[in-house]
Protein backbone atom coordinates (compact mmCIF):
# COMPACT_ATOMS: atom_id res chain seq x y z
CA UNK A 1 0.00 0.00 0.00
CA UNK A 2 1.28 3.42 -0.84
CA UNK A 3 -0.05 6.82 -0.02
CA UNK A 4 0.31 9.80 -2.32
CA UNK A 5 1.41 12.50 -2.69
CA UNK A 6 4.90 11.32 -1.85
CA UNK A 7 6.11 14.94 -2.00
CA UNK A 8 5.11 18.09 -0.19
CA UNK A 9 6.42 21.51 -1.24
CA UNK A 10 8.70 19.72 -3.76
CA UNK A 11 10.36 17.72 -0.95
CA UNK A 12 9.92 14.00 -0.22
CA UNK A 13 7.06 13.50 2.27
CA UNK A 14 7.22 11.08 5.16
CA UNK A 15 5.17 7.96 4.57
CA UNK A 16 4.27 4.78 6.43
CA UNK A 17 6.64 1.93 5.70
CA UNK A 18 4.54 -1.23 5.91
CA UNK A 19 7.39 -3.54 5.00
CA UNK A 20 7.63 -6.06 7.82
CA UNK A 21 5.70 -8.68 5.83
CA UNK A 22 7.45 -8.11 2.48
CA UNK A 23 8.77 -11.31 0.92
CA UNK A 24 7.03 -13.60 3.42
CA UNK A 25 5.21 -16.44 1.67
CA UNK A 26 2.06 -16.18 3.81
CA UNK A 27 1.50 -12.60 2.60
CA UNK A 28 2.35 -12.91 -1.09
CA UNK A 29 -0.17 -13.04 -3.91
CA UNK A 30 -0.31 -16.64 -5.14
CA UNK A 31 -0.71 -17.55 -8.81
CA UNK A 32 -4.02 -19.03 -9.93
CA UNK A 33 -5.62 -18.35 -6.55
CA UNK A 34 -8.73 -16.24 -5.96
CA UNK A 35 -8.17 -13.90 -3.05
CA UNK A 36 -10.51 -11.48 -1.31
CA UNK A 37 -8.85 -8.15 -0.47
CA UNK A 38 -10.41 -5.45 1.71
CA UNK A 39 -8.88 -2.02 2.30
CA UNK A 40 -10.53 -0.02 5.06
CA UNK A 41 -9.90 3.67 5.65
CA UNK A 42 -12.27 5.17 8.19
CA UNK A 43 -11.25 8.32 10.05
CA UNK A 44 -7.98 7.38 11.81
CA UNK A 45 -8.37 3.60 11.24
CA UNK A 46 -6.57 1.83 8.40
CA UNK A 47 -6.94 -1.91 7.79
CA UNK A 48 -5.67 -4.33 5.16
CA UNK A 49 -7.55 -7.65 5.17
CA UNK A 50 -6.80 -10.68 2.98
CA UNK A 51 -9.25 -13.57 2.85
CA UNK A 52 -10.82 -12.38 6.10
CA UNK A 53 -7.45 -12.24 7.93
CA UNK A 54 -6.35 -8.89 9.29
CA UNK A 55 -2.84 -8.25 7.95
CA UNK A 56 -2.40 -4.63 9.07
CA UNK A 57 -4.35 -2.35 11.36
CA UNK A 58 -3.23 1.13 12.28
CA UNK A 59 -5.06 3.71 14.37
CA UNK A 60 -4.11 7.04 15.90
CA UNK A 61 -1.47 6.59 18.61
CA UNK A 62 -0.08 3.30 17.25
CA UNK A 63 3.69 3.07 16.77
CA UNK A 64 4.55 2.86 13.06
CA UNK A 65 7.69 2.79 10.95
CA UNK A 66 8.00 5.95 8.88
CA UNK A 67 10.28 6.29 5.89
CA UNK A 68 11.91 9.72 5.78
CA UNK A 69 14.74 11.29 3.80
CA UNK A 70 17.91 12.67 5.31
CA UNK A 71 19.35 15.98 4.09
CA UNK A 72 21.49 14.10 1.55
CA UNK A 73 18.44 12.27 0.17
CA UNK A 74 19.14 8.85 1.69
CA UNK A 75 16.18 6.91 3.09
CA UNK A 76 15.85 6.55 6.84
CA UNK A 77 13.43 4.49 8.90
CA UNK A 78 12.13 5.98 12.13
CA UNK A 79 9.46 4.95 14.60
CA UNK A 80 6.70 7.47 15.25
CA UNK A 81 3.24 7.49 16.70
CA UNK A 82 0.61 7.49 13.96
CA UNK A 83 -1.14 10.82 14.17
CA UNK A 84 -3.53 12.74 11.97
CA UNK A 85 -1.36 15.85 11.85
CA UNK A 86 1.49 14.01 10.10
CA UNK A 87 -0.83 11.69 8.14
CA UNK A 88 -4.10 13.59 7.58
CA UNK A 89 -7.26 11.75 6.61
CA UNK A 90 -7.98 11.81 2.89
CA UNK A 91 -11.63 12.66 2.31
CA UNK A 92 -11.33 12.74 -1.47
CA UNK A 93 -8.89 11.86 -4.21
CA UNK A 94 -7.84 8.96 -6.38
CA UNK A 95 -6.41 5.52 -5.98
CA UNK A 96 -5.20 2.94 -8.43
CA UNK A 97 -3.99 -0.58 -8.95
CA UNK A 98 -0.33 -1.00 -9.75
CA UNK A 99 -0.29 -3.30 -12.75
CA UNK A 100 3.37 -3.18 -13.83
CA UNK A 101 4.57 -6.72 -14.49
CA UNK A 102 1.48 -8.36 -12.97
CA UNK A 103 -1.21 -10.63 -14.32
CA UNK A 104 -3.95 -9.92 -11.78
CA UNK A 105 -7.62 -10.08 -12.61
CA UNK A 106 -9.92 -7.89 -10.55
CA UNK A 107 -13.63 -8.61 -10.42
CA UNK A 108 -16.58 -7.64 -8.26
CA UNK A 109 -14.70 -4.48 -7.34
CA UNK A 110 -16.75 -2.23 -5.06
CA UNK A 111 -16.24 0.91 -3.03
CA UNK A 112 -18.37 1.59 0.04
CA UNK A 113 -18.65 4.78 2.04
CA UNK A 114 -18.47 3.99 5.74
CA UNK A 115 -20.57 6.12 8.06
CA UNK A 116 -20.52 6.54 11.81
CA UNK A 117 -23.16 4.36 13.47
CA UNK A 118 -25.84 6.47 15.10
CA UNK A 119 -27.11 5.46 18.53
Amino acid sequence: MRRYPRESDSKPADHLALKDKDGKADYMISPDEVMSIQLVAFDDLIQYIVDGELVYEIAEGDKVQVETRAGDGTKQMREHAYDLERFPIYREGYFGFRMVGTHHIYYRFRVHELKQKEN
